[in-house]
Order: structure tokens, then C-alpha cells, then sequence
């Protein structure tokens, strides 16, 4: 996280699932002026996040029911919406939230996937407008690599 968060400038976060409910275990600030910056321990929802997303695409399981809420005039509140969006985590490899649980925020997040299982994600969130001059794909590639950097730690496989 530290070293993402050093070279891009932007928050990075570890979340995960912990008793059905997604909550933000660790962080990396970064060196930009506006940051977002939840607390260790704060729970974010499944339904209007990109950790949802991908929690919803490799153990939805693991995450207690939550009603649709609407968030924002962006949240995605319809199942077909939502199971476009899981899909394409799952196909991609990543998920994006565009202002759909806060207005103005953008997160782009990517599943630790170790023995199997979804363990986690690693997602680093920005202002919309960072987000619309940046590489999408850049940013989704920095977050991949830490996810397969901490997925290879809890396998033991770390080089």
C-alpha cells in the first residue's frame, strides 16, 4: 500500500469482509492536497462500492444482506445494473465506483484472491476529477499488483 501510495500520490486501503460486513483494515495515505481518508475500523456498504463489487463477484457469501440504498444520484439500485457491474469486476479483474456512494469520489478497487478465496481488495479512491485525467487502466494495473503482492505474502510465496 505504502509504495502505491508513494508513487501514484492517492490514498490507498485495505478492506475486507469481516462478520458479514466490509470495513477499511489498513491504509497508506498519499501526498496529494485532497484525499479521502476513512478511518481504520470504518465500514463501507457492499452495494455502491467497488470492494462490494468484488465481493459480490468472488464470495458474495461472505457479506450479510443489504437493502438498495441510494447514495447518490449514481448508485446503482437495480439487480440487472448491479449484476453488469459484478460481472465485469469478475471479467476485468477490478471494479470502479463513480460517485456512487459519495458524490465527487471515484474508487477503483482489485480482489486479493488467495487459496481460492476473495480475502480482500486493495482499491485507492480520488476525487472524480482526478479520476477523469488519469489512466483508469494504469490505476487499476497499481492496484492489481498490490493485491498479487499481498495475496503471494498470505500464500507464502513471496519472492
Amino acid at each position: 500500500l505504502e509504495k502505491e501510495a508513494a508513487e501514484f500520490g492517492e490514498t490507498f486501503f485495505l478492506v475486507a469482509a469481516r462478520a458479514g460486513r466490509l470495513l477499511v483494515l489498513e491504509k497508506a495515505e498519499g501526498t496529494g492536497v485532497l484525499r479521502v481518508s476513512p478511518a481504520i475500523g470504518s465500514e463501507v456498504p457492499a452495494r455502491a462500492t467497488a470492494v462490494g463489487k468484488l465481493y459480490l463477484a468472488h464470495g458474495p457469501h461472505l457479506l450479510a444482506a443489504e437493502e438498495p440504498t441510494r447514495f447518490t444520484e449514481h448508485t446503482i439500485v437495480d439487480a440487472r445494473g448491479l449484476a453488469k457491474e459484478v460481472e465485469a469486476a469478475r471479467r476485468e479483474g477490478y471494479a470502479l465506483n463513480r460517485q456512487e456512494w459519495i458524490e465527487g469520489l471515484a474508487v477503483v478497487a482489485a480482489p486479493i484472491l488467495a487459496g481460492g478465496c476473495i480475502r480482500g481488495a486493495v482499491c485507492t479512491a480520488m476525487s472524480s476529477n482526478r479520476f477523469d485525467s488519469v489512466d483508469t487502466d494504469e490505476v487499476a494495473r497499481r492496484c492489481m499488483r498490490a493485491a498479487a503482492r499481498i495475496a503471494s505474502r498470505m500464500e507464502g510465496t513471496d519472492s
